[in-house]
């Protein structure tokens, strides 16, 4: 009597069946490459496993995106994995709960450094703390008429007026006053919080101490021997050497100035340069981190913008867009990143440096870009676009194809997003 087995090889004797002393030869199984590295084979799919190697997730439109859902950045910052998870096979013979925490093993890549630890909650909170009307807001895009101090003071130039107050403690005041149709154009306040400068429509820069309410200096920038003269549209104190100044104006023309250091006496012209044919909109010092304000970007109405060296002012690197300068914004502990925004709604991020760019933006509907700022805490981006017809969108986002917040209305165009002195608060300026 014959027994037959599934293997390759047939019992013919029975009793070999309970002899324990007779070898049995042991059938080689064929081995997979790579077998050494996988403990165990149980739920291994090769058709899910090509589905997760193979697949391509489409990027949506930023626009379109709905930020209600936690995103991969916001659950990874909160120490478990979110669907779709990172691992595609479990080896493990203790069964895990899908809702069950665990630790994340795998740092996520972005196209630029963010700081999870300081992602407490979702950023863009749009319920505001305090509302102010405005009167006399002029509705110019290549005038900066409003800033926020690091002592937490706000000076905005409201008519013939410019006025200071504190959201917190309420405290008003006026700085300055202006008669026959000469009013300020732009104003910067100093890093310390204790100088403010005012350029004005007929094309001098005053420094004024809000404080005791008083003119200290007057200096007279003479850009062109035109019949009519330019304004000053752009300030920008240098974030180290605290008594130096970036002006631009109406011609396109780029001053550094220098203010004595007794705050007496005139101010002292360092050099001068010709960029563009028109208004000069931003005027932005790369950060104090690695390049201590070494160069200076500013962009404009005109198709490109511009790197220069501080002081100097000598070209480094121009920047060709597709049309005019909106917005500008350097990484606050990256200083070679920096983001440009154009009127067309394209959003770059380029390496200065490096003279590359890292990701780029552009969008599937008409739109624009208003205004570009960096968190300076969690470094995430924040950016605001006007949509046709009239549609306005904030999105906060960790790269150019994904959106973390967002915020939409009919609140008109966004012309300034000013962050408060510890970067916990945004303030929104729109017409």
């Amino acid at each position: 009597m014959s027994f037959f087995c599934k293997g390759p090889e047939a019992i013919t004797n029975i009793g070999s069946i309970s002899d324990p002393h007779i070898k049995r030869e042991k059938t080689r199984q064929r081995r997979e490459p790579g077998d050494r590295f996988i403990p165990r084979r149980r739920n291994f799919n090769l058709n899910e496993a090509n589905y997760y190697i193979s697949r391509t997730e489409d990027v949506k439109e930023l626009f379109l995106q709905d930020p209600k859902a936690p995103s991969n950045l916001w659950c990874h910052r909160a120490g478990f994995l979110y669907p779709p998870a990172y691992k595609i096979f479990n080896f493990s013979t203790r069964r895990i709960n899908g809702s069950q925490k665990r630790n994340c093993r795998y740092e996520m890549e972005y196209p630029w450094p963010i700081k999870k630890l300081e992602l407490k909650n979702r950023p863009g909170r749009l319920r505001p703390d305090h509302v102010y009307d405005l009167p006399n807001f002029r509705n110019n895009f290549y005038f900066n008429i409003i800033d926020w101090s690091s002592t937490g003071h706000l000076a905005a130039s409201l008519g013939s007026y410019v006025y200071t107050w504190n959201p917190i403690t309420f405290v008003k005041g006026t700085v300055g006053e202006y008669h026959d149709d000469d009013v300020a154009t732009s104003l910067k306040w100093h890093p310390h919080g204790k100088l403010l400068a005012l350029g004005t429509r007929s094309g001098y820069v005053k420094v004024c101490d809000p404080f005791i309410k008083t003119s200290i200096l007057r200096g007279d920038l003479e850009c062109e021997n035109e019949d009519i003269p330019c304004s000053i549209t752009s300030l920008a104190w240098h974030p180290s050497e605290s008594l130096k100044l970036a002006v631009g104006c109406s011609a396109g023309i780029v001053t550094a100035v220098e203010v004595p250091s007794s705050l007496k006496g005139t101010i002292e012209i360092i050099s001068t340069r010709k960029l563009f044919k028109r208004h000069i909109a931003t005027l932005r010092f790369s950060p104090l981190r690695a390049q201590h304000g070494s160069y200076l970007a500013v962009g404009g109405r005109s198709d490109y913008a511009c790197i220069l060296e501080w002081p100097s002012l000598d070209s480094l690197l121009d920047i060709q867009l597709s049309s005019h300068c909106r917005a500008m914004a350097w990484h606050p502990w990256k200083p070679s990143l920096l983001a440009v925004g154009s009127a067309s709604g394209i959003i770059t991020v380029m390496n200065v440096m490096k003279e590359e760019i890292v990701q780029s933006y552009e969008p599937d509907v008409s739109s624009s870009t208003c205004c570009l700022e960096w968190c300076p805490k969690s470094g995430l981006l924040i950016s605001s676009h006007v949509v046709e017809p009239n549609t306005t969108i904030i999105l906060v986002l960790s790269s150019l194809n994904q959106v973390e917040q967002k915020a939409e209305g009919n609140f008109g165009r966004i012309l300034y997003l000013l962050w408060s002195p510890d970067g916990s608060q945004i303030g929104i300026v729109a017409r």
